[in-house]
């Protein structure tokens, strides 16, 4: 029996019109009729041609190969930050043969491409938030499909809010001895981190003075006059940083000097006599004089007057009416406090 005509055919294998003969990369079988690529790459894709040719003539056979690549998605950063009501670009760099279609899930949902001031953009390579809410923080999942397999990429949105702190400047005032206690509360993302200052400098610690585990409260146990100035809450996070103050006024009740004691005066009917009342507090105190529970006023001739902003009531010209009991009322918003002289007055 005789050899068939393929048999007898010689073959040939071309690839993008050049011959295969030498390429490591293709095993020929069954006399040329088959060759066989073992580990298929891109490079391997193109046009292949077998060219049989015997005693009759040639023929040819074209095969186009394609080889698919799954896809892959680059980029290193899972987590992204941005602060509200600002832009925000998700990217998803996806590769593969051929080229993969993109799809985007939002805590496993999918995510349609123009709601909630989402866009979808660049056939799925970029998911833009216009202006971030805190209701967009969740971990979004970009999908990668191809012929050749699926890929996904999870990408981790935080919407941080900058610091606020509640209420506007505010004064504070206790009296001497009292507790204060200043409140700074703050609706941040993520939690700021509070800092304590008096009149700009780092709040030192001290005996009576206590500062909450997260710093919202500060409490001076027991108030005195220099813990009296201008406190400040810094609240800091990521995305931002703002402070309140507080104007802290420590009031102490009004003293007069010798006020435990009966001042007792003497003048000659025609002479000059000053009484004099010096006192302290905080705020300063008012201070008036009595006679008898009466308010002592200056009359017309300024024969009686008070000076040095009522420290002193003068009597310039002393006559037998003026005696009797004097009492100098010192007060302010923290309480009152008085001293009684008594005069009399002698004749000539």
């Amino acid at each position: 029996m005789g050899l068939s005509p393929l048999a007898l055919a010689v073959i040939t294998w071309y690839k993008d019109n050049r011959p295969l003969a030498g390429s490591t990369s293709v095993a020929f079988l069954n006399r040329g009729q088959i060759i066989e690529i073992e580990s298929a790459q891109i490079a391997d894709a193109g046009i292949y041609k077998c060219v049989a040719i015997n005693s009759a003539g040639a023929t040819e056979l074209y095969y186009s190969l394609q080889v698919h690549v799954p896809p892959s998605i680059s980029g290193s950063s899972n987590v992204v930050a941005v602060v509200v009501n600002n832009l925000v670009r998700l990217e998803c760099e996806a590769r593969g043969i051929p080229a993969p279609s993109l799809t985007w899930l939002k805590d496993g949902s999918p995510v349609s491409g123009f709601a909630n001031g989402i866009q979808v953009l660049s056939g799925g390579r970029i998911l833009a938030l216009t202006s971030a809410q805190i209701s967009d923080t969740g971990r979004y999942t970009c999908v990668a499909v191809n012929a050749a397999g699926e890929k996904q990429r999870d990408i981790d949105l935080r919407v941080y809010v900058p610091p606020n702190i509640m209420g506007e400047e505010q004064n504070v005032s206790a009296l001497i001895g009292q507790a204060v206690e200043l409140l700074c509360q703050s609706d941040a993302i993520p939690a700021p981190t509070l800092t304590w200052l008096k009149d700009g400098r780092p709040l030192l610690k001290k005996p009576g003075l206590r500062i909450s585990e997260n710093g919202s409260v500060l409490k001076i146990e027991d108030a005195q006059v220099q813990d009296t100035g201008r406190y400040t809450c810094e609240a800091t996070n990521v995305a931002g940083k703002t402070e309140k103050n507080y104007n802290v006024n420590i009031w102490v009740p009004p003293n007069i000097y010798g006020s435990n004691e009966l001042a007792q005066l003497t003048v000659i009917e025609g002479n000059l006599i000053s009484l004099l009342c010096e006192s302290s507090g905080i705020p300063p105190p008012h201070l008036i004089w009595q006679k008898k529970g009466s308010l002592v006023l200056a009359d017309s001739t300024e024969r009686v007057r008070t000076l040095s902003g009522g420290r002193q009531l003068q009597i310039s010209m002393a006559e037998k009416s003026d005696a009797g009991l004097y009492t100098c009322v010192a007060s302010n918003i923290a309480g009152t406090a008085q001293k009684d002289y008594t005069l009399q007055v002698y004749s000539k």
